[in-house]
């Protein structure tokens, strides 16, 4: 999920926030080798990746027999992984056979049923299959909502998957509502500086942004730099990222003077993290030389446009 979408200058949001169904597994079934399979997806190592998946399973059966309701969470990180990769076939049999495990062995009104439900939803939003989608959200949140109680943090999650579906439908007000409640729920039970909001904060600040509410998104934009930096720390490269993401936010309302100053800050994070001399610094190098031409700083556009070149070309 990318708070400015297809606008947005070299340094995007960053990518813990991007697709839902990785954050639905994050919050429903968090799997031990998760990071491992993410990586090895990231270098399209997909055979790898398709490897390791399927390996867990057979481990799951080989101890619990085959068809329990413990490979469950394994058959929808499987599914969520051939969505990734557009095999939404092989996905849809995953999540067929994850619910028929879980309508015999837990039934068909548990919160298990309602995870896989909220997983083919998502499948069908991404086929572009609204009214199938819609259908399935509802019906994961009524089953949620009956099993854990109306403020679970599941319920929460489920929300957080319908709400993307919502703002992609352009039903932004409609979306609006959903995220809202998503993140009240979260805070309720987290707390306001605890990192498990980041994605609930992320999901407002994107939807304030698309209806150019900026005051709005800007103070969820906020709330996320705080909780990062005090959770882990003024230097870690994901303050990089949100100022990068926050300067962007600003330059979007000709805000160049904030833009600036909070570029400067993100690429001198980034140095303390790369050094000055990785290809990493390129994309803050250049983003920060385009606020300083907009800005008349021309010479100094320049020596960081040049710095950036080097880097590109000689590391």
């Amino acid at each position: 999920m990318n708070l400015f979408g297809d606008s947005a200058p070299r340094v995007t949001w960053p990518k813990i926030w991007i697709g839902l169904l990785g954050i639905l597994l994050c919050h429903f079934i968090a799997l031990p080798q998760e990071d491992q399979i993410n990586l090895l997806i990231e270098q399209r190592k997909f055979p790898e990746a398709e490897e390791l998946l399927k390996s867990k399973i057979e481990t799951i059966e080989k101890e619990h027999g085959k068809d329990h309701l413990a490979s469950v969470p394994s058959l929808c990180q499987l599914a969520d992984f051939y969505q990734r990769i557009y095999r939404t076939t092989d996905a849809q049999n995953c999540l067929d056979k994850a619910l028929i495990i879980c309508d015999t062995q837990a039934g068909p009104n548990q919160p298990e049923t309602a995870k896989v439900l909220t997983s083919m939803a998502n499948l069908k939003a991404r086929q572009h299959a609204a009214v199938e989608a819609r259908e399935l959200y509802e019906r994961a949140l009524t089953i949620m909502e009956s099993a854990l109680g109306p403020n679970h943090l599941e319920v929460a999650c489920i929300l957080l998957c319908k709400q993307e579906f919502e703002r992609n439908e352009g039903q932004y007000e409609q979306a609006k509502l959903t995220a809202q409640r998503a993140l009240d729920i979260v805070t309720m039970a987290k707390g306001e500086s605890d990192p498990y909001l980041l994605p609930y904060l992320n999901a407002c600040a994107c939807l304030h942004r698309a209806e150019a509410e900026f005051d709005k998104a800007e103070a969820c934009c906020l709330s996320m730099l705080q909780i990062i930096k005090t959770a882990y720390g003024e230097t870690d490269i994901r303050v990089a990222e949100h100022l990068s993401a926050l300067s962007v936010l600003y330059r979007s309302q000709n805000k160049i003077i904030q833009a600036i100053k909070c570029m400067e800050q993100a690429l001198e994070v980034a140095e303390s993290n790369y050094g000055e001399s990785d290809k990493k610094l390129v994309s803050y190098l250049k983003s920060l030389a385009e606020l300083y031409e907009k800005a008349g700083r021309y010479s100094q556009a320049r020596s960081l446009n040049e710095r950036a070149t080097k880097l590109r070309f000689n590391s």
